[in-house]
């Protein structure tokens, strides 16, 4: 008699300092979580390139490289969709109202290094959301993510 394959995990969690190497970890133990669920190579591409633009911006720019802050991605697998969210204690900034939206008419070697990443998440997630929240008496930023598969 076979056994009945285990149920795919319902829930990933993870809390790391913000290092770039914590964070490409991360992406390996994420994409990993994202196939037990059920999800297709295109969509779990797009969700590594949405979590790792958003984990990199965070580190880079929210902490300034400090690895004393940290960020905690949960994600969680309903249906067939998948809710990310990356909340950190990085001074406030919502990407979606402050991050500016690239000039894409402009010829790639006349643009600026940066500004596509938001752009990205926004075009490949189903929805996308952005909160400053209070959580355990701390204040965090909060981006919600949505893909559908």
């Amino acid at each position: 008699m076979n056994a009945s394959p285990a149920p795919p995990p319902a829930a990933f969690s993870r809390t790391l300092p913000a290092r770039l190497e914590d964070a490409g970890l991360l992406l390996d133990d994420f994409v990993a979580w994202c196939t037990a669920c059920g999800a297709a190579g295109r969509v779990v591409g797009q969700l590594h390139l949405m979590l790792d633009e958003i984990t990199t911006n965070v580190i880079l720019h929210g902490y300034h490289g400090d690895p004393a802050g940290t960020l905690t991605i949960d994600a969680e697998c309903a249906g067939h969709r998948i809710v990310l969210t990356i909340s950190d204690l990085a001074p406030p900034f919502d990407p979606l109202a402050q991050a500016p939206e690239p000039d894409l008419s402009l010829a790639l070697d006349e643009r600026p290094i940066g500004g596509l990443g938001m752009h990205l998440v926004r075009q490949m997630a189903d929805e996308v959301s952005y909160a400053r929240v209070q959580a355990d008496g701390q204040a965090l930023n909060r981006l919600r993510i949505v893909k559908r598969f």
